[in-house]
């Protein structure tokens, strides 16, 4: 008579040991067969022990595409509506530093559009709202920003959340914008790893995103989750996950991939790889397998 034991072990992940070293390191590509030497073809699953961060994770990347923003300079009426966009540096910004560079990229963008303007910010601690004005404009003079897709994450840095994700314009009113809401700098909200290879309904997930109906879906779909990691600071700081005991993970079966590649990737809410500058990250994992025993 036999019976089924159930395996478990952990492993470890480092992302410097990817497949590709030329790969961003947010996305790393794996042998299944080097990552769990066992000579078991029973159910394999792998789920979420440990995951480590370092501190270097931009919030506003040029990998990304959320450090642009469209600035229109006109008069009323309009004449000859002037158009610019403004490029923010990679990094990683809070009130202070966002708002000093926001003037800065203005102020160099409308002497160059033609109009050279100058421009102040604002930040009212209350209600965490700033204001953006134009500093001694002429008269009728206006201005407005349009917030379109890469620029997501920059409409919460202004204070106007869009729950639609589209592009749309504010324009301003007697030369100033104010923010709509509280501004929100915590981006990524929470690191999301992904895989390829998630079991769905029997079959392996093999598209990049597997999409779900709705916006969710959208934006970068949720089939392919392993695991939602909150952040609790901002700021360039460690990311540390350690799972908590008592809480069912996702699992990832393997049971069919054992000579196969298995790819992770770090992501936001929207599907994009987060931004780590490319320094490696690790993982542990938790490995299930069964085995018969007399």
């Amino acid at each position: 008579m036999y019976k089924t034991d159930l395996i478990n072990y952990t492993v470890s992940i480092n992302s410097k040991d990817r497949l590709n070293a030329n790969e961003d390191s947010s996305f790393i590509r794996i042998l299944v067969k080097d990552l769990i030497n066992i000579n078991s073809r029973k159910s394999t699953f792998l789920s979420l022990s440990q995951l480590i961060l370092p501190p270097t994770i931009n919030n506003v990347s040029s990998k990304i595409g959320n450090n642009r923003l469209e600035i229109t300079e006109n008069t009323i009426p309009s004449t000859i509506p002037l158009t610019y966009t403004i490029t923010f540096p990679d990094g990683n910004y809070n009130q202070s530093t966002f708002s000093n560079n926001l003037v800065s990229l203005l102020n160099a963008g409308s002497a160059g559009s033609g109009y050279a303007q100058t421009y102040s910010t604002s930040f009212d601690s209350e209600t965490g709202k700033i204001t953006l004005s134009m500093v001694g404009l002429p008269v009728g003079f206006t201005f407005a920003i349009t917030f379109n897709g890469p620029s997501q994450v920059l409409n919460e840095f202004m204070g106007f959340p869009n729950k639609e994700y589209t592009d749309f314009t504010v324009q301003a009113v007697n030369a100033q914008i104010i923010s709509a809401k509280a501004v929100n700098y915590a981006y990524p909200q929470a690191i999301y790893l992904r895989s390829n290879k998630m079991r769905i309904d029997g079959n392996y997930d093999t598209s990049l995103g597997n999409q779900n109906i709705g916006q969710e879906g959208n934006r970068g779909g949720t089939g392919d989750i392993l695991k939602i990691i909150p952040i609790e600071s901002n700021g360039y700081s460690s990311v540390i996950y350690n799972r908590t005991e008592g809480i069912p993970d996702q699992r990832l079966d393997i049971s069919n991939l054992l000579n196969g590649t298995m790819e992770l990737r770090l992501t936001d809410q929207f599907n994009n790889l987060i931004d780590l500058n490319n320094y490696d990250w690790i993982a542990t994992l938790i490995v299930q397998y069964s085995r018969e025993a007399k």
